[in-house]
């Protein structure tokens, strides 16, 4: 799902896709930890930490956009890729 992201990210002009993730606690022995570690393995930065509006504890996350022009071979997407200068004309 990160290659499909950052891809699709890249494809649109977006320079970075954000996200969030269970954040109970950052100790690297806890599960929420591995997660972390996990996700920062996979690429993703962790930027902080706050509460989601439900008031859940969650890490913030970015991911870079990175094209892997490969990928659509492999993967199969009907979602059309509205670019940045397209949604900006659209707003218009």
């Amino acid at each position: 799902m990160r290659l499909w992201l950052a891809d699709y990210a890249a494809r649109t002009g977006i320079d970075c896709v954000y996200a969030e993730a269970p954040g109970r606690s950052t100790v690297s022995g806890g599960t929420d930890g591995r997660l972390l570690g996990h996700l920062r393995d996979l690429g993703w930065d962790v930027l902080g930490s706050g509460r989601n509006p439900d008031g859940h504890r969650v890490a913030r996350l970015r991911l870079a956009a990175a094209p892997s022009p490969g990928l659509a071979v492999l993967i199969y997407c009907t979602v059309p890729a509205a670019t940045r200068r397209g949604l900006e004309e659209d707003a218009r």
